[in-house]
């Protein structure tokens, strides 16, 4: 049988100054963020497009591992989305909330946010503010419903 090596296994069994791994691929002290929205009561409108911005402006560097969204039944047609302002489904994309429900991201349509590395390359759309995109039809959320969003991460 053959052994086989993952990238950052081969390199930190036998590094060098120009392999060394960035700090949080080996060793990383993984960080948490959750933040919750509820809707108002009496329940607000919210239109297409809504953003709601949760926790705090993340470190530049930081690499997102993953996010856990829980809402309650935020009401028929409404689906979220969740991003940033440089891509607006970069962890989860159109989760429908018409009933209560616990998603895992980033889902496997959203690849490219597993591991995504904050840079703030984009100085009129920032990659640092985590954004949940509401897409409601035009119509009033449940009042009092909540949106629930953590979002593990690692920085050094």
């Amino acid at each position: 049988m053959a052994t086989f090596y993952g990238t950052n296994s081969t390199i930190a069994n036998a590094p060098t100054p120009a392999t060394i791994l960035k700090p949080g691929l080996l060793g990383g002290n993984v960080r948490i963020v959750t933040d919750t929205y509820t809707v108002p009561n009496p329940a607000t409108a919210l239109v297409t497009g809504s953003l709601i911005h949760m926790g705090y402006t993340l470190p530049v560097g930081a690499k997102i591992l993953f996010m856990i969204l829980h809402t309650t039944a935020l009401g028929a047609g409404v689906t979220l989305n969740v991003g940033d302002a440089e891509d607006d489904n970069r962890y989860i994309s159109a989760v429908d909330c018409s009933g209560a429900k616990t998603v895992f991201g980033p889902e496997a349509a959203e690849i490219d946010g597993r591991s995504y590395e904050l840079d703030a390359s984009d100085s009129t759309a920032l990659d640092t503010q985590i954004i949940v995109d509401v897409h409601a039809a035009d119509t009033t959320l449940t009042a009092d419903a909540e949106i629930i969003l953590q979002t593990y991460y690692t920085v050094e």
